[in-house]
């Protein structure tokens, strides 16, 4: 006894269409997904580090002064035509002579422009005794934390 496999008529013809369709749109849901989920995850999971790293500075940093090198306008976001982060890079010296460099991806850029930073313009910073590479900016911190009261 021979079996033999039936080629789809012209009525079922869209069935099949309609599920790889069906298939092929619910991958592209997938991967969307997927794309905003695994950042999501990232930046959720390097929350406790990033908080452990605020307390050390606050209760062990070591305060100096510190020369921004670099300011950069990020005009890939903005809100009214105006920028919402600035990009901004400094440099200090550590107890111990070395100097070090910082960078921030992401300054309110409210900040930079009320205040007038530009390069060249000094601001106080804390720096871990232990990892001196490890620092933050005093006042951006202050303005993050007024902000979030409000």
């Amino acid at each position: 006894m021979f079996l033999v496999a039936e080629v789809p008529g012209p009525g079922e013809s869209g069935y099949i269409l309609g599920q790889i369709a069906r298939f092929v749109f619910s991958g592209i849901f997938l991967i969307s997904g997927l794309v905003f989920f695994i950042p999501g995850v990232r930046a959720f999971a390097d929350l406790p580090r990033r908080v452990r790293l605020l307390r050390d500075l606050k209760e062990n940093g070591i305060e100096t002064t510190a020369t921004i090198t670099f300011v950069d306008l990020n005009y890939s976001l903005r809100v009214n035509g105006k920028p919402v982060y600035t990009i901004v890079e400094y440099e200090y010296t550590d107890h111990h002579g070395t100097p070090q460099s910082h960078r921030l991806p992401r300054v309110p850029s409210e900040i930079i422009i009320r205040q007038k930073y530009e390069v060249g313009s000094t601001i106080t910073i804390v720096y871990l005794p232990d990892r001196p590479e490890k620092s933050g900016w005093l006042e951006l911190q202050k303005y993050i934390d007024e902000n979030l009261e409000t």
